[in-house]
């Protein structure tokens, strides 16, 4: 059973591209995390790791699509963020 994770997102753009970063406390790029993050598409680089100075628990996680970005490509990479790795099964996990 997934335990409860508390989580936030970000999505910027600009002329230069569009950006999408997470933020999940109590969640650490751990073997199974990262295995995760990878199977998703998120970029090896994309996250923080485990020991970084200067950053509170969880895990931080960014993107940028710059180059022949589709946003059916972004909205498919938070989807299968929010149920693979969050355990998002309802939409009352979901609030603004």
């Amino acid at each position: 059973m997934r335990r409860k994770t508390s989580w936030c997102w970000a999505v910027k753009g600009s002329a230069a591209g569009i950006t999408v970063g997470f933020q999940a406390t109590d969640l650490e790029p751990d073997a199974g995390t990262t295995a995760v993050l990878e199977h998703i598409g998120w970029p090896a680089d994309s996250w923080e790791p485990a020991g970084e100075p200067d950053r509170a628990l969880g895990l931080f996680a960014a993107v940028r699509f710059e180059d022949d970005l589709y946003v059916g490509e972004i909205a498919g990479l938070i989807v299968e963020t929010l149920f693979d790795l969050l355990g998002v099964t309802d939409p009352a996990d979901l609030g603004i």
